[in-house]
């Protein structure tokens, strides 16, 4: 009996032996055999039944495995069946089931057939002496976003390499095993891979891409943070001819530095390159060449690819040699060209300085009297600009050079000072009749002008200086500085033999000038009612230029000035001629530099 049982075990063994088609399954069983021979414990006959099932279970899976990741890679080709398609088909005879087998067989023998004895690491074609032509084209699917302050800009596409390896070509293999099948008698059938049908291109998963050579491009200079998509698998497809020609497609989004210039920011013009090749091969060994696809080599899938800030107008591809120190390179370039959108910028920058200056123009209509009210408002103007020019400037990275938006501002910002400097002008080149002043010269025999009405110290005091005069065309309140002068003449008035006289009369309006020697010292002569002058005083009669006259008053003259006082008709409350001539100057000016400013930086089509 135990000899009986030696030799059923040994039987058992010589059978998994056989049996077992890996390395694995076979040195796991030798594994274990020496632990039970140093036991010396006879397995029962059971226990080997059981243990030789398991095996065959085992082999049996790893064989559907094997067989089922060959189906995956060779794809759907054609409706080629599998096992599971007597589940999913139910309606299928016994038969077509039988002949979707055969054709997975072909199949499955196809592709052990081609890459038997390829290596992976050796480019198609070494051994000629003509280089290997790599063509590439391109599907943009989506552009954007865009960094101003990275100087990068992204976009996604479809990313396409086509060459030709002729040791995958499958045209002679395919027959000889179509032929095979047929002197073994399992025909494929009318519908089959027979010489009525011919395969022409294999639709193979991107997990045979492992073993497939593929050219080493990568994208040159101003690559960033690319990536291949590979959700829910990776995005590849993978196309093989009959004759060796491969297609091999990538879904990518590739991130590229993108150097600008923002000279006519925000009307600006930006021009993205992005130039790919092969970083380890020459142009000995590969020649990178664009492949037209309907007169284009780069297709834009979406119909207007819209971004937020920038308007894609179009786009440039063409091809050239880069040196290096290691040899000289095939490379293909892009040229994308975007224009920004303004829009924005004049919403929220053109517009509200252009409103503030205008505003600042309303000075221009406000009583040159009402300091407080100008001034208040030329110094809120100007502020404004300073906080809109330091905003403009944090829009766009830090440059050396002023902007197109630069300019615009700063030149608002001028508009703006300068109206507030103006209302500085209006007060220092306009005088205004003071007080006290000595009335302008009388022609010798004409009748004596009216003198203004005073007031005496009492009345000023009951009145308070509210009274108004009855002599004026516009009744205007009696300033203060009347008062003062009548204090003055009643401390200084003369007798009446000393020519001078007092005040006198109930409605307290003065009589008589002030003494001699008061009108000696305001310029009057004791003899005459005439104003003497000095015989090197300029005659400011016959000054009719401009120019003069400003230089003249800048620098301070005190002739000029007398003169001034002694002609000035200006009433309380008139207009500056300044402000009638900086109310035409400004808007006009401002118009003219708007005209040359947007003629030179707006876009032309």
């Amino acid at each position: 009996m135990r000899t009986q049982f030696f030799l059923i075990t040994i039987l058992m063994q010589l059978e998994l032996i056989v049996i077992l088609p890996t390395d694995a399954f076979f040195s796991s069983w030798f594994a274990r055999t020496p632990r039970t021979l140093v036991r010396r414990e006879v397995p029962s006959l059971q226990d080997v039944m059981d243990e030789a099932v398991l095996r065959r279970a085992e082999i049996d899976e790893e064989r559907e495995r094997v067989r089922r990741e060959r189906r995956n890679a060779m794809g759907s080709y054609a409706g080629y069946g599998d096992e599971e398609n007597e589940m999913d088909a139910p309606h299928l005879t016994r038969e077509e089931l039988e002949e979707s087998k055969r054709k997975s067989l072909v199949m499955t023998q196809l592709l052990d057939s081609i890459f038997n004895n390829y290596d992976m690491y050796i480019r198609p074609g070494f051994q000629e002496s003509e280089p290997l032509l790599v063509e590439s084209n391109m599907v943009l699917t989506s552009m954007g976003p865009f960094s101003d302050f990275e100087a990068e800009f992204t976009f996604q596409c479809f990313f396409r390499h086509f060459w030709r390896d002729k040791r995958l070509a499958f045209e002679d293999r395919l027959t000889q095993l179509v032929g095979d099948q047929g002197d073994s008698g399992g025909g494929l059938g009318d519908g089959g891979v027979g010489s009525n049908e011919t395969i022409e291109t294999l639709m193979l998963n991107s997990i045979m891409l492992s073993r497939v050579w593929k050219p080493d491009t990568f994208f040159r200079g101003n690559g960033q943070n690319s990536y291949i998509h590979d959700i829910t698998r990776p995005n590849q497809l993978f196309r093989l001819n009959r004759k060796g020609e491969i297609n091999f497609s990538t879904r990518l989004t590739i991130s590229a530095r993108c150097p600008m210039d923002f000279s006519n920011f925000p009307m600006d013009e930006q021009e993205c390159i992005v130039e790919f090749g092969s970083f380890g091969y020459d142009n000995s060994q590969i020649v990178y060449r664009w492949r037209e696809q309907s007169d284009k080599a780069i297709t834009i899938e979406a119909d207007d690819l819209r971004l937020s800030q920038f308007q894609f107008r179009y786009h440039e591809y063409s091809s050239r040699n880069i040196s290096y120190a290691s040899g000289n390179y095939s490379t293909l370039t892009i040229k994308f060209n975007f224009r920004r959108n303004v829009g924005y910028f004049i919403m929220q920058t053109y517009l509200p300085c252009m409103m503030i200056v205008v505003l600042s123009w309303v000075a221009f209509w406000i009583n040159r009297e009402a300091a407080p009210a100008r001034i208040s408002l030329g110094i809120t103007t100007v502020l404004t600009m300073t906080t809109f020019a330091i905003s403009s400037r944090q829009q766009i990275p830090k440059v050396s050079y002023p902007s197109a938006m630069d300019w615009f501002v700063l030149m608002c910002y001028f508009f703006v000072f300068f109206a507030l400097v103006e209302y500085a002008a209006v007060n220092y080149f306009t005088k205004r009749s003071e007080a006290g002043k000595a009335p302008p010269a009388q022609k010798v025999g004409s009748p004596p002008a009216a003198k203004k009405p005073r007031l005496s110290s009492n009345q000023c005091d009951r009145w308070n200086c509210t009274m108004y005069t009855p002599h004026s065309q516009h009744d205007f309140p009696v300033e203060a500085e009347h008062c003062r002068d009548a204090d003055y003449d009643q401390e200084h008035e003369s007798g009446p033999g000393q020519g001078g006289t007092g005040y006198g009369g109930q409605n307290g309006i003065e009589g008589e000038g002030r003494g001699g020697n008061q009108m000696q010292g305001m310029g009057w002569n004791s003899g005459t009612a005439e104003m003497s002058r000095d015989e090197d005083e300029p005659p400011f009669e016959d000054m009719n230029s401009f120019f003069i006259r400003f230089v003249v008053c800048l620098c301070g003259s005190v002739q000029y000035k007398t003169y001034k006082l002694d002609h000035i008709t200006t009433q309380f409350n008139s207009v500056s001629h300044i402000d009638e001539l900086c109310r035409v100057a400004f808007p006009a000016m401002f118009m003219l530099f708007n005209v040359f400013y947007w003629s030179i930086y707006f876009p032309k089509d």
